[in-house]
């Protein structure tokens, strides 16, 4: 299907499925609200009768004051007349009222923009969440759910309920063996958690299928006892020799601390120091270390089968969980009389497809439009939501979002679900212009991916270049490719050394930027990918003197501030307490280390004049 570009002014409305693609900046909300504007006027539906789906609850605040404003700038611009009037007119407002004064409608359609402004607290513009709460809540009798269930943003309670009861059951009545095997790979219930959280978003698939839990036991138990018996009398055999090849410096230096790790983890890991083995010895001894392994005869097929079953064997423990969870869950919420978002969605999903059911006409009654915003973040059950109630003759559907922004796997998004629907859709447009970069920054991005025909290797998926809104231009170049230079001899670099020195490079160009004009701190930002480099970032920064905070789902309760603060409080509360008081003390904020408080010659009275303030602030607190 052709892709063609959106108009805003111009595009004429068509029943059916219709996918308009936006990517990052091209206007995306601020064509929603637009939409909304000319469906009301143009096409005389009212306020209510539009429903606007999109991703968060901040998204919909966003988009309904959007809505309104647009809605009033119309009115005004209308009411005055001539767009030039209305004091500073948005050009596509303008020319959208010139168009339509052309008509001589101008009564009708002022009518029109002031019922919608005075209904616009009833216009539907609501989280996929929202949505589904909304529809089960007013059709309790047509969806089958029970009157005012409780809605909860959090059902981890009953979730962990759900897993402790599953680990009693799992553990409590097996042999010692079992329970060894297991708890070796899950110590806790808790060590469950994270599956049963994907399992509520939406988003699990056991992969590779496997033996059941009881089997897989009964063949790791068995192979494992062969391994035991095999390691009793042949292990300190391996041993020996081992030491020997380390004593006679057989073994490269490097590798020497690795091998010997392995071999004291050989009997939990025997897998992992036989394909290391050989490859530790330096290539003048190999031969000595081909020659003891063809002697001894190490069981490879038996420890081939103890590294697959090791493997297994979680996913079977995994596997036995979700076999009952949800159904489970679902159960104790009922009884419980509560609901979970997610489980919204489930819900209503299965209510629209309950046979006899008078759910679908009575939703699509409701609404003539429905406008789903951010929908590459979309799943099949939500699409089978929206497409059987709005997917048909009589309904205006649009799906605007932008696939090469469907990040949110971890959360359910599913690309393949957002291109099942594109399918499924009559028309395909795009928005064109991006009005939040510059134009080379716009240039470099469409360079960028043009440069082969599938960029992103995903049949579908294409690439639709765009303009630039824009006109002024940033000083620097818009985008930069830092690669190290290789180094003597054309050797990779080692991660170990190479992150210091991007990262000092990086430091040193955000540098360079803050002491030129117009640029602040906060106006920048670094990508990492794991919490421990934005940590060595933020180190980094700190001593070139340049502030920076981290965004990290770590708690704050874990950062250094914290704990520095309990060290205080505590020492707050048991201001008698010298031991206490020093370790409050040796806090950062203080500006005294352990030696210089040891060997300060005015410690004394450092500790003397703390104790009196902490007495203080002691009874004040408690007071």
């Amino acid at each position: 299907m052709k892709c063609e570009s959106f108009d805003l002014i111009s595009h004429q409305f068509s029943k059916g499925a219709t996918l308009i693609e936006a990517s990052a900046g091209t206007g995306k909300t601020y064509s929603i609200a637009f939409m909304v504007l000319r469906l009301v006027v143009e096409k005389k539906i009212s306020i209510d009768k539009i429903l606007v789906v999109t991703f968060t609850k901040a998204a919909t605040e966003e988009l309904r004051e959007r809505v309104r404003e647009r809605l009033y700038e119309a009115r005004e611009g209308l009411i005055n007349g001539a767009a030039a009037e209305v004091e500073n007119s948005d050009p596509t407002i303008a020319e959208w009222i010139a168009k339509r004064s052309e008509l001589g409608q101008l009564k009708d359609d002022i009518e029109e923009l002031t019922n919608a402004l005075s209904n616009i607290d009833q216009a539907a513009i609501l989280t996929i969440h929202g949505f589904c709460n909304r529809v089960l809540s007013e059709y309790p009798l047509e969806s089958g759910q029970p009157f005012k269930s409780e809605l909860s943003s959090n059902i981890s309670a009953v979730s962990r309920e759900i897993v402790e009861d599953f680990w009693r059951r799992n553990l409590y009545q097996r042999s010692r063996d079992e329970v060894i095997a297991i708890t070796k790979r899950f110590s806790k219930p808790e060590d469950l958690m994270d599956l049963v959280r994907a399992v509520n978003g939406g988003m699990v698939e056991v992969v590779p299928k496997v033996d059941s839990l009881d089997v897989t036991l009964k063949n790791l138990i068995a192979v494992e006892r062969q391994w035991r018996e095999w390691i009793k009398n042949s292990g300190s055999t391996l041993k020996l020799f081992i030491e020997d090849a380390l004593r006679e410096s057989w073994i490269a230096k490097n590798k020497r601390d690795k091998l010997q790790r392995m071999l004291d983890a050989v009997q939990e890991n025997p897998a992992e120091f036989f394909s290391y083995v050989e490859s530790a010895f330096l290539k003048s001894h190999k031969a000595k270390v081909v020659e003891f392994l063809t002697k001894l005869q190490p069981p490879l097929q038996l420890i081939a089968q103890l590294n697959e079953l090791s493997s297994q064997l979680p996913i079977s423990f995994k596997s036995e969980l979700l076999k009952s969870y949800s159904a489970d869950l679902e159960s104790r919420l009922d009884s419980k009389n509560m609901m979970g978002y997610d489980d919204l969605i489930k819900r209503l999903a299965d209510a629209l497809t309950q046979e006899g059911s008078s759910l679908v006409k009575e939703v699509g009654n409701k609404y003539r439009v429905a406008l789903i915003d951010e929908f590459q973040d979309t799943d099949a059950e939500q699409w089978s939501i929206f497409s059987t109630l709005f997917l048909d003759s009589d309904h205006y559907l649009y799906l605007i979002g932008d696939p090469k922004q469907s990040i949110y796997r971890f959360r359910g998004a599913d690309i393949h679900a957002y291109l099942r629907a594109k399918s499924e859709c009559s028309y395909h447009y795009t928005l064109t212009t991006n009005w939040r970069s510059t134009p080379l920054m716009v240039e470099a991005v469409n360079t960028i991916f043009t440069m082969r025909d599938d960029p992103f290797q995903l049949t579908g998926l294409d690439f639709n270049k765009v303009s630039a809104g824009k006109s002024e231009e940033w000083r620097s170049p818009p985008l930069l490719w830092w690669e190290l230079a290789p180094q003597d001899g054309g050797k990779p670099w080692n991660i170990e050394y190479s992150e210091p020195l991007i990262r000092n490079n990086i430091v040193s160009e955000i540098v360079s930027l803050l002491n030129g004009e117009g640029v602040k701190a906060q106006d920048i930002a670094i990508l990492v990918d794991t919490n421990w480099h934005a940590n060595e970032y933020k180190d980094a920064l700190a001593l070139a003197d340049v502030p920076s905070i981290t965004n990290t789902k770590s708690s704050v309760f874990q950062s250094r501030e914290a704990k520095e603060l309990w060290r205080v409080m505590v020492a707050l509360e048991q201001p008698r307490d010298l031991r206490l008081a020093k370790q409050a003390l040796s806090v950062s904020w203080f500006g005294l280390d352990g030696e210089s408080l040891v060997n300060s010659k005015s410690w004394d009275l450092v500790l003397e004049r703390w104790l009196t303030i902490a007495h203080d602030l002691s009874l004040r607190w408690q007071n």
